[in-house]
């Protein structure tokens, strides 16, 4: 029998601080027990801002911080993969504790191809995960840089983009990587509620 006890707690609240500046913070923090042993400490803050520059391009920035402890080998973190840096493969780094920065210059244009609005955007992405307070080195910091196509559909609204990523090193063991996905990178505006509505951009923010 499985006698594993899972606790959790999550709050995330969004603002509209100007007319065209949004801010979200979200707080996730959880552990769990197998029987009386304590296995797996974890919490997560992250910060999201986005700007507005104009009805159809939006600078946005995601902070997230996650700190683990006692955390078993299948429930540790990776710095790589599709929404985390861009250019790490998903397990290549492997730690408890990590940070991740990343910017993004989101436009859509008003080429419309077969009801599928053209997009595109520029990022960077930075980070850098270790084990222990001891293992950290800010020299391990690995950062990517690069562009991206994105389609959205110009009839549904709020539906998910379709973006194509092409992510370029600068620091650390990162590679020429090639990303395909749906789904903004990151986004905070499909699940939560401001208080202003938001403007109509085509796909998810």
């Amino acid at each position: 029998n499985d006698n594993s006890v899972y606790l959790g707690m999550i709050w995330d609240q969004a603002w509209r601080m100007w007319n065209t500046h949004y801010l979200y913070m979200g707080f996730y923090t959880s552990c769990y027990f197998s029987g009386r042993t304590f296995r797996k400490l974890w919490h997560e803050g992250s910060v999201k801002y986005f700007w507005r520059l104009g009805a159809r391009n939006t600078l946005v920035s995601n902070f997230c911080l996650t700190l683990g402890e006692r955390m078993p080998p299948e429930r540790q973190l990776f710095l790589g993969g599709i929404n985390a840096i861009r250019g790490l493969e998903e397990k290549q780094l492997v730690g408890q504790n990590r940070w991740i920065l990343n910017l993004e210059d989101r436009f859509f244009t008003n080429l419309n191809l077969f009801d599928f609005y053209l997009g595109g955007i520029f990022f960077i992405d930075i980070g850098n995960i270790w084990f222990s307070t001891s293992d950290f080195d800010w020299k391990s910091t690995c950062a990517s840089a690069g562009f991206g196509l994105r389609l959205g559909n110009s009839r549904v609204y709020g539906s998910k983009v379709t973006r194509l990523d092409f992510a370029f090193p600068i620091h650390g063991p990162v590679k020429f990587q090639v990303c395909f996905a749906t789904g903004q990178f990151f986004g905070a505006f499909k699940s939560l509620s401001y208080i202003n509505p938001f403007p109509r951009l085509f796909g998810e923010e």
